[in-house]
């Protein structure tokens, strides 16, 4: 029952069908914008577009299924498809025995391999036995990660990043001595935005393949293999191939080291095809904005409507919490720990990846972003309403009563108008946390602020210039919650 009314109010809240509402032929598919040039984010459209986006393509069209796309960090795949809440993966997802043990996989797409990153200057590491005692970043819930875990007996300075653009900018600025990640990838940045800074070196390790992921029993695993197969007799998967990693070898075992992009020219703007020159570039911040409010919408959808929530929710256990009957007081004071006892990335990770094996039943990032910032919120506003509350003198509640009030009369005149005016400056407190709060959410897909400056960074690399659009829009959310809230105060006062 709370799955079901989660979902009513989430579609409630003008939640659009971009999430999991999807018709019976209608596919839940993710990937991870930061694996250039298997996906990456059209800056001229906002589309995803890639190596994997135009075999999803063709194999949909084939396989006779649509597909509603959203972009997820690499380490959340897996488990979203555990939970069923979502149909399908593609990310260059590495097939390994663990992997199959809890998804189904297509029949293999592409080869590849693992390759060191170094600074050009770096003339110290030439084979993987070198990066012993180095620091070395990689992805998390990757194989190059796993891989290191195995073969270095010095593993402490191994630093796992959600991006592959957080990887290769902590590379840049010397935060990390080398990048140990999939060939194609690896190749692609030292080709591009990291050409004449950056080296590959050593050999290929691991031989890999990658496929496409499925939720385990899904009915499509022979329809996407049967297109695949199609696409590669009929030379679709060449052309696709040729496209992004320029002539396909005879001999398909690992692509080309440095993909070409052959003739496929990005939508990108002038300052993305800066190489990382380390001066604040203002244009850069500015270009980045409109696409960043694209993630406005749903920053403000899930924190005020989980706020408005959270403050019912606030007032009822609040109240109980001081309630003499000790049935009702214990319950909602366990709530109150509880909630305000963990942290919230925790609770929207449970809600949005344990909740469905409970349940049997998905939910979509939206309402699990909601539900966490509403129960969260509501355990610190229970004890704003108790400590309220609780703060108005003895002898007002005495002072009803003498006048003919009943309790109820004695409360609702006289105890919560007072109460609330002391409520305000702690209540406008935290709904400008829970705002701040929305922005761990981009860990389950929700495409708030902060995730898209991810995807928007994957491409130009500029992470200090959006991050600083970012939080400049942030502060304009909260300062003008802030000049509304102390109005309300202002005004209140005037009243009494």
């Amino acid at each position: 029952m709370k799955i079901k009314w989660l979902k009513t109010l989430g579609m409630g809240l003008a939640f659009s069908a971009a999430a999991t509402t999807a018709q019976a032929d209608t596919l839940r598919v993710v990937t991870d914008p930061s694996f250039v040039p298997f996906e990456m984010m059209d800056q001229a459209t906002g589309k995803m577009i890639g190596f994997d986006m135009d075999i999803l393509a063709e194999v949909s069209k084939r396989a006779g299924f649509e597909y509603d796309l959203n972009t997820m960090d690499f380490n959340g795949i897996i488990p979203a498809l555990q939970t069923g809440n979502v149909d399908m993966a593609l990310a260059g997802i590495t097939i390994t025995e663990e992997r199959e043990k809890v998804v189904d996989f297509s029949d293999p797409y592409y080869d590849s391999g693992l390759r060191i990153l170094v600074r050009a200057d770096n003339d110290q590491v030439e084979e993987i036995t070198d990066l012993e005692g180095a620091k070395i970043g990689t992805k998390i819930g990757s194989t190059s990660y796993n891989f290191l875990m195995e073969t270095l007996e010095k593993d402490g300075n191994v630093t796992p990043y959600p991006g592959s653009s957080d990887m290769y900018m902590a590379l840049m600025s010397g935060a990390v001595d080398a990048v140990f990640y999939d060939a194609p990838n690896v190749g692609y940045f030292s080709s591009t935005r990291g050409q004449g800074r950056t080296k590959t070196v050593g050999p290929l390790y691991e031989g890999q393949q990658y496929g496409i992921a499925l939720k385990q029993g899904s009915e499509w695993i022979d329809e996407v293999n049967a297109a695949l197969a199609e696409i590669k007799a009929d030379g679709t998967y060449k052309s696709i191939y040729e496209k992004w990693f320029g002539k396909m070898p005879d001999s398909q075992q690992v692509p080309q080291d440095r993909p070409a992009m052959a003739g496929h020219v990005l939508h990108t703007t002038e300052h993305s095809l800066v190489e990382f020159q380390f001066q604040f570039d203002w244009q850069a911040a500015i270009d980045a904005i409109p696409f960043l409010l694209k993630g406005l919408p749903y920053t403000l959808m899930i924190s005020f409507g989980g706020l408005v929530i959270g403050f019912l929710l606030g007032i009822i256990f609040g109240l109980l919490s001081i309630n003499r009957r000790w049935y009702l007081r214990w319950p909602a004071t366990a709530y109150i720990e509880i909630f305000r006892g963990t942290p919230i990335l925790v609770q929207v990770l449970f809600i949005f990846y344990g909740l469905p094996d409970l349940v049997g039943s998905p939910i979509d990032p939206v309402t699990a972003a909601i539900a966490a910032i509403a129960f969260n919120s509501g355990a610190y506003i229970s004890e704003v309403v108790r400590g309220g509350v609780q703060s108005i003198a003895k002898g007002q509640r005495e002072a009803g009563l003498s006048l003919g009030l009943s309790l109820t009369q004695t409360f609702r005149y006289i105890i919560w108008p007072q109460a609330f005016r002391r409520m305000i400056p702690p209540l406008g407190n935290q709904a400008i946390v829970s705002i701040k709060d929305t922005s761990l959410f981009s860990v389950i897909g929700v495409g708030e602020l902060v995730r898209q400056g991810q995807v928007y960074i994957a491409n130009t690399f500029t992470a200090f210039e959006v991050y600083f659009a970012v939080a400049i829009l942030y502060l304009i959310i909260t300062l003008s919650l802030s000049f509304l809230l102390r109005m309300f105060e202002r005004r209140g006062a005037a009243a009494v």
